[in-house]
């Protein structure tokens, strides 16, 4: 009964890796042809890490930019226009008249800062640190893809190996449940006669 059992499970084990190879081989066609650079190479081109890191360092250059413009002068303009209607009396005596009055505004200025007890250079300063750091972190995380991506790669290779591995232990474990029905049926003959 013992030996009915063991079969049986041994059977169940050789399903269940038969159906493990099969999978395998389907999806071993697609990735034989994948090498570890083309894998690196694909992590670099889809990894949306990489896209945020390179908006955090525009994000940093744009901080730069802004503060650096405290250096130079800023002009500004302005226009307007009013308009103005209505009836104005001039002498009671004579009847109002419609007028209408149009009034053009226009304006520039520009101003520089001499000096500002060097906030300006604080603010240059800072937002260059920021950049040197959005910098280095969108190298961190594209040195993290490439390494991830090998890892991938390799554990795939590991993986296949695994699956050759556990092919042979089937077969192996397919000739001792030969073996075992053998022995079962020889012994069954014995204890008969």
């Amino acid at each position: 009964m013992r030996l009915l059992s063991f079969s049986l499970r041994l059977v169940a084990v050789m399903l269940f890796l038969t159906r493990m190879h099969a999978l395998s081989q389907s999806q071993e066609t697609k990735l034989d042809s994948l090498s570890l650079e083309e894998a690196v190479k694909l992590a670099l081109e889809h990894h949306p890490s990489l896209r945020a890191a390179a908006a955090n360092l525009e994000t940093a250059s744009a901080g730069l930019t802004v503060a650096m413009a405290g250096y130079y002068p800023s002009v500004t303009g302005s226009a307007s226009f009013s308009r103005t209607d209505g009836a104005f009396v001039l002498n009671p005596t004579f009847p109002p008249r419609d007028q209408s009055y149009n009034t053009y505004t226009t304006g520039v200025q520009m101003t520089e800062t001499v000096f500002d007890f060097g906030k300006t250079i604080g603010k240059v300063s800072a937002n260059n640190e920021f950049v040197d750091a959005a910098s280095a972190d969108q190298e961190a995380t594209r040195q993290t893809v490439i390494m991830n991506a090998q890892l991938a790669y390799f554990n795939l290779i590991q993986a296949k190996q695994v699956i050759t591995v556990n092919e042979k232990a089937l077969d192996q474990a397919r000739k001792h449940l030969a073996q075992a029905k053998a022995f079962y049926s020889v012994g069954r003959r014995r204890n008969r006669t």
